[in-house]
């Protein structure tokens, strides 16, 4: 007596067949995930080495969180002024990677940072309407960009995301969270150093989209030190994170856009 096959069944050649076929595309993925994961491994390596080799106390810390380690990095005992320290120094090697990394466009860079500071000497000289006036302008114009900046935005943007974080429930003090403004930016910094090396050999422009990743990694750091030292929720740690980067997004389209259109705005109310 013949045996009916049941209706939707699928013949043993053909399930075998599509079992192999997945169990080939899972052994494909897995490859490409080893490699990708040792990839990142070496560059992160590369990055740990050169950077532990610069003479800074601060650099360990630094290395530790770019190595997955904020939570630990931020439990240690940090000040305000130690932050503010670091936050300069930061500012020196970002200026060097720049230098170094950038060297066939820098001379763009420090030309935009003349004319910014030429720009705002101009409106000195148009408000006093003498040359002493001028000369000031520009030496408190070239103060306020290379000495003052970078504590100025990194005060701001702590209390951008320390006022958020307390709005929505945070317990750190203004320290705790300055410094994880600095260790996420320190970390960052770390891993942009072999992306540094790889733009001043001219690689860099062809595998530059990998800041954005870091960049990514540094939001994240972001996220986990709020979540650690505010005792938020992943949720709220998210929102507190994403609404300080918008905010701050905005407040530094707005300064420029001052600065920017300010010596112009000037010269045509004047001719009014």
């Amino acid at each position: 007596m013949a045996v009916r096959k049941k209706a939707g069944t699928i013949p043993n050649g053909t399930q075998t067949a599509n079992e192999a076929t997945q169990a080939a595309e899972k052994q494909e993925a897995s490859q490409l995930s080893s490699t990708l994961g040792e990839a990142i491994n070496k560059y992160k390596q590369l990055a740990f080495n050169v950077a532990s080799a610069m003479p800074y106390s601060s650099m360990k810390p630094w290395v530790a969180c770019a190595d997955d380690k904020i939570e630990e990095v931020l439990n240690e005992n940090r000040t305000l002024l130690l932050n503010l320290k670091d936050i300069y120094v930061l500012a020196i090697i970002r200026v060097i990677m720049a230098i170094i990394a950038f060297w066939p466009i820098s001379f763009l860079l420090f030309s935009s940072m003349a004319i910014l500071v030429a720009s705002l000497g101009m409106l000195a000289a148009g408000i006093g309407g003498n040359t002493p006036m001028a000369f000031a302008g520009v030496i408190l114009a070239a103060a306020v960009i290379l000495v003052l900046l970078p504590s100025l935005k990194f005060l701001a943007s702590s209390a951008i995301m320390h006022i958020i974080a307390k709005l929505a429930g945070g317990k750190a003090t203004f320290t705790g969270t300055s410094s994880i403004i600095l260790l996420s930016e320190a970390a960052f910094t770390v891993l942009m150093v072999p992306m540094c090396l790889a733009y001043a050999l001219l690689f860099g422009y062809l595998i530059g989209f990998l800041s954005y990743a870091v960049f990514a990694y540094m939001v994240y750091l972001q996220y986990r030190g709020v979540k650690h030292m505010h005792a938020l929720s992943p949720k709220r740690a998210a929102i507190v994170v994403l609404a300080s980067l918008a905010v701050e997004a905005f407040l530094i389209l707005a300064v420029l856009g001052v600065l920017v259109f300010m010596p112009y705005g000037y010269i045509i109310l004047s001719k009014v």
